[in-house]
Order: structure tokens, then C-alpha cells, then sequence
């Protein structure tokens, strides 16, 4: 039973679990807004595997509009599943893009050679 078992099955490949940071809700804290963040306020920022390495310059959060990419570099909190950062001054008034890199592991403890990359699937607006 088994041979005739075996004989009908068939292999499929499979895709294995993304590991990369995947964010699922943003919010300016000081203000209660969602996807409106006000330059200089406090931004919590939801979602699954967001921990990084403050001291390295390639992780953190960064704040893309058009050409400029804009590291937050004042962080509040910083673990898996929540990170609380200062949108930092210098992001241009506008829409921008939101992405966290990281390169540890998805407890957040080894670090790898691998930089990891997740957007926020919505835009968000900096306002002064």
C-alpha cells in the first residue's frame, strides 16, 4: 500500500517564510493621526520582525521622499513588534515612504550579514 502510495505523489516546491520586517500600522503619537505624521513628533510604527541595530548606519527607520532618504536616528523603543522613533527633522514636508532595516535574526538577537528591508504599504504625509 505504501509503494502505490508513493508512486502517486508528487514533489512540489514550496517558498519558504519571508523573514524580511513587515509593518502593518503606523501613527503619530503625539498628534493621534494614522498616516499623517508631523516632522520633529513621535512615531510608532507596528508590525512584525521591526528590531534593528541603532549603532549600525545601514539599519534603523528610514523616511524616503522622492530622491532623499532620511534615517530616524532618535529611537524610543526598539523591539520586534513595536518601534517608537522621532521622525527626524530633516524629512522633507510632503509624502514619503516608510521602511525599517534590519539585519537580525526574527527573535531580534543574531545578527546576520543579510539587510533585511520592509515598507509600509501606504504613504504617509510629513507635516510641519
Amino acid at each position: 500500500a505504501l509503494k502505490t502510495a508513493l508512486s502517486k505523489a508528487k514533489a512540489v516546491k514550496t517558498e519558504t517564510a519571508s523573514t524580511d520586517p513587515y509593518i502593518t500600522g503606523v501613527s503619530d503619537k503625539l498628534n493621534n493621526t494614522a498616516d499623517t505624521v508631523k516632522i520633529g513628533s513621535v512615531m510608532e510604527i507596528i508590525g512584525s520582525r521591526l528590531k534593528f541595530d541603532p549603532k549600525d548606519a545601514e539599519q534603523g527607520v528610514f523616511a524616503i521622499a522622492g530622491t532623499k532618504t532620511v534615517r530616524c536616528a532618535s529611537v524610543v523603543e526598539n523591539k520586534p513588534a513595536r518601534v517608537i522613533v522621532i521622525l527626524d527633522a530633516t524629512v522633507p514636508a510632503g509624502d514619503f515612504t516608510l521602511e525599517v532595516r534590519t539585519k537580525l535574526d526574527s527573535k531580534g538577537t543574531r545578527q546576520s550579514k543579510t539587510l533585511k528591508k520592509g515598507y509600509y504599504h501606504k504613504t504617509l504625509k510629513a507635516v510641519v
